[in-house]
């Protein structure tokens, strides 16, 4: 399956009207990209309310399962699907950075590695790229900004203002690798 484009039809949740952005994944056809078939996949985000400590338990709920097809309403790391490699997937979130970052990682994951590995770990280049316009760039470049930024942000947490600018403080106490 390719990677859907367009926007989840709009979902009534509480008062607010969400839009999701999706990302389809079907295992025979991109387990190249993705490299499944070797041993368990890390995720490669940090991301607050990760389910990476609650893995366990949830491996074992969906192998009980005997489910063929895992959809992620928020994937945030997507840790659980990293996790069960599944062959089917779906992933989902209202971010579209993140869903836009998972799509150019799956499609060009060594660019997007080598740039996002070539920006310098200091305050003064995070702060540069934390405010070029993630919107206006290229894919590569876009993901491997968020892929920086998040490894290098304060606890991993994604946070944006009302202008829809990131807007975590560079982290010190992180390593960025």
């Amino acid at each position: 399956m390719s990677v859907c484009n367009d926007i989840y039809p709009h979902c009534a949740f509480g008062s607010f009207l969400i839009k999701f952005f999706t990302l389809t994944f079907n295992k025979e056809t991109e387990n190249q990209r993705w490299n499944l078939e070797s041993s368990q996949c890390t995720p490669l985000l940090r991301w607050a309310g990760s389910k990476r400590g609650s893995l366990p338990p949830l491996i074992n709920k969906w192998r009980n399962s005997q489910k063929t097809k895992y959809i992620e309403p928020f994937c945030g790391s997507a840790a659980l699907f990293f996790a069960l490699a599944p062959k089917s997937a779906v992933l989902s979130d209202q971010n579209a950075w993140l869903i836009r970052t998972y799509q150019t990682i799956r499609n060009f994951p060594q660019q997007v590695s080598a740039l996002s590995n070539s920006f310098k770990r200091d305050k003064p280049t995070y702060l540069t790229l934390r405010a070029e316009d993630h919107r206006s760039m290229d894919d590569v470049r876009s993901a491997a900004i968020f892929v920086y930024l998040n490894r290098n942000c304060f606890n991993g947490i994604f946070r944006t203002n009302k202008a829809g600018n990131f807007n975590v403080p560079f982290s010190d106490s992180r390593t960025g690798k």
